[in-house]
């Protein structure tokens, strides 16, 4: 079971990229959530978001830390979860400030894009997609032995 462990340049690469990705919406979340706690007696539905954007970051770094072990024994349910808890906070932060007619905006400041979000959504997706495709791509190549 060892063939479907990542080569160490693609680990390295895939850790580098995801922590430019996820940190500086880890790094927003902290101090945002502090401010949406407080708004929380003006708009109840932040009260929703905090917990799901921060369970989705959570499986971010979960995937991202243990991406070796998830090539080979597969990604575990809660992962999925986070990256839909993640997804559907993104969506009520879109929904909330008025952003879904302004993706254009987003698109010209992708920086902007990577702290409200986007970055750990990427990064878990890339992340998942490879660790599908090295599991697939072993599998094969043990029933063709």
């Amino acid at each position: 079971m060892q063939g479907n462990t990542l080569k160490p340049p693609v680990a390295w690469a895939l850790l580098i990229l995801s922590l430019i990705l996820i940190t500086p919406t880890t790094l927003a979340y902290i101090p945002g959530s502090l401010y949406f706690f407080m708004a929380i007696p003006e708009a109840p539905v932040l009260a929703l978001f905090i917990p799901l954007a921060g369970y989705g970051i959570y499986c971010s770094w979960c995937i991202t830390l243990k991406m070796n072990q998830y090539t080979q024994y597969g990604a575990p349910p809660h992962i999925y979860m986070g990256i839909a808890a993640g997804t559907i906070a993104l969506a009520i932060l879109f929904k909330l400030f008025g952003l879904q007619n302004s993706i254009h905006k987003l698109i010209e400041r992708p920086l902007s894009a990577i702290i409200m979000g986007f970055g750990p959504l990427i990064s878990s997706c890339i992340s998942l997609s490879i660790t599908h495709y090295m599991r697939r791509n072993t599998a094969n190549q043990s029933e063709h032995v």
